[in-house]
């Protein structure tokens, strides 16, 4: 059967008005197959594209990357068929996409290193400069635990000069205050954050102010970490901050406030359900647990806990949420270091007192 462009557009948009997940991955791929048999370049280059945040937001990393690269294959076989905008919203795509790469412990580092070589090769071949690319492999750098790169890195992006693929002047300390917590320079982050928390954007300064919590902890600046906490919560509007939150219970599990962060906890469980990826589900679950555990060892282990997660009883208790949270955490720690090569983020984890699987938290 011959399928016209009309036909097809009508089945894209019905794909594209399902719920997120798998199947709707498969109806698009679907579309998107039945555009390439017709011969209807044009059509199947901007489904593919549009199609790349609905197979992120499904988990589906390898389908993306294979969108990506018949993108770019497109793009290389027939330019006419690209416009000028979709040229440069698929680079930005393929700039930014090891960034989200990296957060699935079953994408190996050489797949990452592969979009990082194809997006340089690209930005150089249109006339951009390296800001966004030097930006982007810091931060890949920090989550695959290599802080040495990360530094290193650091140091080119700082000099490198933006351009239009760079982040938004919101978003480029963001990423700078995130290097500065995670390699131990909490002065150096609180710094940044006193000059740019008045920036914002659409994530700022939600972002920049959730990873200066750390910070402002161990630099002894207790009123600077409860504005940053008071001033980021309200931006963090769906489970896309899961991580944010996990940031926001290390601090309240941090401090003693343990009956605060057991509300977010409650709140934002159920967002559990809808984890953009194995990341964010990691740092969630190791911030509930030192909470979980902080009101364990003073005694509450028993404390009935609610629990709005689909599939499960509506109720737990706090030791059982903390034994389940750990072993999560633990076990998506190991699948991402075993990726890494190297012991980050069981190291992470212990550092925010997860107890390793098998050990209990009421004893």
């Amino acid at each position: 059967m011959v399928h016209t462009e009309r036909d097809l557009a009508a089945a894209l948009n019905e794909a594209r008005s399902m719920p997120a997940g798998r199947a709707k991955c498969e109806r698009l791929d679907e579309v998107i197959r039945l555009a390439d048999a017709a011969g209807l370049d044009a059509f199947a280059f901007n489904a593919r594209l549009d199609a790349m945040g609905d197979y992120v937001r499904a988990g589906q990393t390898q389908r993306k990357l294979l969108a990506m690269a018949m993108c770019l294959a497109t793009l290389e076989r027939s330019p006419e068929v690209v416009t000028p905008w979709q040229h440069q919203r698929l680079l930005r795509l393929l700039v930014y996409a090891p960034m989200n790469l990296v957060r699935f412990p079953a994408v190996a580092r050489t797949q990452i290193e592969q979009v990082f070589d194809d997006a340089e090769r690209h930005l150089r071949s249109s006339g951009y400069r390296m800001h966004a690319i030097y930006q982007l492999r810091m931060y890949v750098a920090l989550h695959l635990g290599d802080h040495d790169a990360a530094l290193s890195w650091h140091d080119r992006f700082l000099v490198a000069e933006p351009d239009r693929m760079s982040s938004c002047n919101a978003c480029v300390p963001s990423y700078l205050i995130e290097c500065y917590e995670e390699t131990g320079q909490f002065a150096r982050a609180v710094e940044l954050t006193e000059k740019s928390k008045h920036l914002t954007c659409h994530g700022q300064p939600s972002w920049l102010l959730s990873h200066a919590l750390l910070p402002y902890v161990r630099t002894g600046d207790l009123d600077g970490a409860r504005e940053a906490q008071r001033r980021a919560y309200p931006g963090m509007r769906d489970a896309n901050w899961l991580h944010g939150i996990g940031l926001h219970l290390v601090y309240f599990g941090l401090t003693g406030n343990e009956v605060r962060g057991l509300e977010l906890v409650e709140r934002h469980l159920p967002w559990l359900d809808g984890s953009p990826s194995p990341f964010q589900t990691m740092e969630f679950a190791s911030g509930a647990v030192m909470v979980l555990r902080g009101l364990a060892e003073t005694g509450h282990g028993g404390a009935v806990v609610r629990d709005g997660r689909r599939g499960g009883d509506p109720e737990t208790t706090v030791g059982a949420l903390c034994d389940e949270l750990a072993a999560i955490a633990n076990d998506l720690a190991g699948r991402f270091d075993a990726r890494n090569g190297n012991d980050h983020f069981r190291r992470r984890l212990a550092a925010r007192s997860v107890p390793a699987s098998g050990d209990d938290p009421r004893d």
